[in-house]
């Protein structure tokens, strides 16, 4: 795991420059090469072979130049295919794997590859840079054009060092203020910086830069699964086991993120020794998951590392908390996340396995239960309709999966009503942009293979974006076994049927883990997550003195966004105990919060 950058031109102070954004990516080591017409730097985090001989930028046997962040779990069964075809290595690294693999088949090796990575090769012979991302996005890349070309790094924050100042991607801002999400996968709140798109590469003329990204992978299936139910269950077991264990190879400490939910909790306890683990709670919350870790750390042989987020920790770090992420998020549920891995950190733990991508790829939230029961009845199923119904019901959120049903059915214009009039939001940005994106491919959904997909491609990669800002801003490595192309390829081929049964998500994955997960996890139906108090937050004394600084004493920066008398009457109703949408109130202050920490870098009107 490190930090890259590289620019399509030479210019050996700005390559500097933006490297140096990315210290807390890698501190040990610091590389950078200025040649031939292209500029590339690197930030190392030691994983894999801790010596001077994994420094990069690294060439390979064909004088090819490479920087690269992530880690390929299957690399030294490539690297022996590529001994065998009489390559050489001078390190035991898979940097020096990926570049020769990239020298003897091309673009074709990345099918080849099990890993999560973005990287830039130089290729001497063609003059080219070839860049490319995983197959699910797990790490970032971001890109922006400029006069002198195009420039990569593995954070927006890199590519503020190309320009004065970025204009506000209004269309990105008026998603997350109705939605708390947004649409594009490729686009930022900054205007001009893009997210290449996972599980795609890109070649660009360094004479000529251009870039036109192609996709060499895609979650999709056509759920035909060659045996029954019981070989389903023993598939996903075994790779699922496979895909952990592919993810302890490491030359330092490996850890694991522990909430006391299903996937988490499957993660360590697939690891056969044991392994050190990190949790966030909240005694008194009705939302605390203690009682869960507390039955992984009885039963399993694991120690435990809890950390307990206050109101008073959140504004202590809120600023290092905004600036790690680059973007606002829409809620504070993430910050629960950074002080795990700042934990780990003082623990010296350097990677942590989690289970993010399970919800994506196993129908983990409520509403994918209202898309199967649209796919049912639109096949003509009423009988497995009205059975799957009456057993949703005996458990437990069946009351919010109906209400999301019931939303569901609405047609789009009263769906978009729904949001528009519970958000404080400036009415000329509703006219001056799209209004219908998000709920327009909403409502094309019409069954849960359908929805596996959409969650795959908008909220998978917002939650990759946090882990990866909140790990890296403490220099650590997080690991996403659910994500594991070989599992992927499998849950994309199992009737749906096999993943929502019974009146539950995650079916088929629930007895994989029988006998493996502790009984009282394995059967929640509950989905909570990295959840924070944040309702309860919001009413804290300190909270309550920066809203009245920020919205009140002030105009604030975000008022070219918001309603501002609206989003004052909601602080003031705040600053007077009265119930008020916490969500929509997160999304304000962070949005004020992000216009604050990058108020030097943004043309403000």
């Amino acid at each position: 795991m490190c930090g890259i950058v590289a620019l399509s031109w030479e210019d050996d102070d700005l390559i500097s420059e933006m490297n140096a954004c990315q210290d807390h990516r890698g501190p040990d080591d610091s590389g950078r090469l200025v040649s031939d017409g292209v500029s590339l730097g690197h930030r190392r985090l030691s994983i894999i072979d801790l010596s001077a001989e994994g420094n990069q930028p690294m060439r390979s046997n064909d004088d090819n130049v490479i920087v690269y962040n992530g880690e390929v779990y299957n690399y030294r069964e490539i690297r022996s295919e590529l001994t065998d075809r009489g390559y050489t290595f001078s390190s035991d690294t898979d940097t020096e794997v990926i570049v020769n693999a990239y020298d003897e088949w091309g673009p074709e090796f990345l099918d080849r590859v099990n890993g999560m990575f973005s990287f830039v090769v130089f290729d001497s012979s063609t003059d080219e840079l070839f860049v490319a991302r995983d197959h699910a996005g797990i790490k970032p890349l971001y890109y922006t054009e400029v006069d002198e070309g195009i420039a990569f790094a593995s954070t927006p924050n890199s590519l503020l060092k190309l320009k004065p100042t970025f204009e506000i991607n209004d269309q990105i801002v008026r998603d997350y203020l109705l939605y708390g999400d947004t649409v594009s996968e490729r686009e930022t709140f900054f205007e001009g910086i893009h997210s290449f798109p996972k599980g795609h590469y890109a070649r660009i003329d360094v004479d000529d830069p251009t870039i036109e990204p192609t996709e060499w992978w895609r979650f999709e299936g056509e759920r035909e699964f060659g045996g029954d139910y019981e070989a389903a269950v023993e598939e996903v077991r075994d790779r699922f086991s496979a895909a952990v264990k592919r993810r302890l190879v490491s030359d330092v400490p490996v850890g694991s993120c522990l909430s006391g939910g299903i996937d988490s909790s499957a993660v360590t306890a697939t690891v056969e020794d044991g392994i050190e683990t990190f949790s966030a709670v909240y005694p008194g919350f009705e939302k605390d998951e203690e009682e869960y870790v507390d039955v992984m750390a009885s039963e399993k042989d694991i120690r435990t590392n809890k950390v307990h987020p206050t109101a008073e920790d959140f504004l202590q770090k809120f600023s290092d908390y905004v600036r790690a992420l680059a973007e606002p998020p829409n809620t504070p549920s993430s910050f629960a996340q950074h002080l795990v891995f700042e934990r780990a950190s003082e623990e010296g733990v350097r990677v942590l396995l989690d289970g993010q991508g399970a919800d994506e790829i196993l129908a983990g939230y409520d509403d994918f239960f209202s898309y199967y029961l649209m796919g049912l009845l639109s096949d003509w199923r009423l009988s497995d309709a009205v059975t799957e119904t009456l057993k949703m019901l005996s458990k437990e959120g069946a009351k919010n999966r109906l209400g999301l049903i019931a939303i569901r059915s609405l047609p789009i214009r009263l769906q978009q009503r729904r949001y528009v009039s519970r958000v404080p939001i400036d009415e000329d940005l509703l006219a001056e942009t799209d209004q219908s994106q998000l709920l327009t491919k909403i409502s094309n959904i019409g069954s849960l293979q359908d929805a596996l997909q959409f969650r795959f491609d908008t909220t998978l990669p917002k939650l990759l974006k946090y882990e990866d800002r909140n790990s890296m801003w403490f220099s650590r490595e997080g690991r996403t076994p659910f994500l594991d192309p070989e599992l992927l390829d499998l849950m994309a081929s199992l009737p749906e049927s096999y993943i929502i049964a019974d009146g539950e998500t995650k079916a088929i994955f629930r007895d994989a883990m029988d006998g493996t997960v502790p009984d009282e996890i394995l059967s929640r139906t509950d989905k909570i997550g990295f959840e924070t108090p944040s309702e309860r937050w919001l009413y804290d004394d300190g909270v309550k003195a920066l809203l009245q600084d920020w919205f009140l004493d002030a105009e604030p920066y975000c008022s070219r966004f918001v309603d501002l008398p609206e989003v004052r009457q909601i602080v003031a109703d705040v600053l007077s105990d009265d119930d008020v949408n916490d969500k929509i109130m997160w999304r304000v202050i962070f949005l004020e919060a992000w216009y604050r920490e990058f108020e030097d870098v943004l043309a403000l009107d």
